[in-house]
């Protein structure tokens, strides 16, 4: 990614949020959004998922290592292009949702995962709320984003921190919310 030039606004930090619930809105949407990311029009400091399941976050890791592929010119491999914070509140659920399953399950010739990912076990995901407040922190005040597809979980966690609405509000100018089921 180019960096903005001298006295240029760096594009708007992205902080997505998903449950990933099953619904291919949600994986459309977070496509969307590293296409908006390669096109340097907006940055994603963090993905994170509001569902205590490594699936979902492996989901998250494959994706983001992917797009990283189309900068780098190569499939990101040996590092974690951008933080996963799952929530790890409850009883873990096990499997992925069918729509998350074809990636995650796709195997090569040699059996290997078809897709590399570094979110293989909890302690490879980040803690959401942590993650969440630390990168909408790093923004230029009113130059961040939250995009909420799914449980609020994480989000209301957040705002729950002391001074956590004060600061938000300082640093996003804009909390998306998709909601219902249509």
């Amino acid at each position: 990614m180019q960096f903005p030039r001298r006295g240029e606004p760096a594009p708007l930090g992205v902080l997505y949020d998903s449950s990933l619930d099953g619904g291919i809105d949600q994986i459309l949407a977070l496509s969307m959004l590293f296409g908006l990311s390669a096109l340097q029009q907006v940055r994603i400091p963090s993905l994170t998922t509001s569902r205590f399941n490594l699936h979902h976050a492996a989901f998250l890791d494959v994706v983001a290592r992917f797009f990283a592929a189309e900068l780098a010119g190569d499939f990101v491999q040996n590092r974690t292009p951008l933080p996963i914070g799952m929530a790890s509140a409850g009883k873990q659920s096990d499997g992925p949702p069918p729509t998350l399953a074809a990636a995650l399950m796709k195997k090569d010739a040699e059996g290997k995962p078809a897709y590399p990912r570094g979110v293989d076990k909890l302690n490879d995901t980040a803690d959401p709320i942590a993650l969440m407040r630390n990168a909408l922190t790093a923004q230029v005040d009113q130059n961040g984003a939250v995009i909420l597809a799914g449980s609020p979980l994480n989000l209301t966690a957040l705002m729950a921190l002391p001074g956590g609405k004060d600061w938000a509000a300082k640093k996003a100018r804009v909390l998306s919310i998709a909601g219902g089921r249509f």
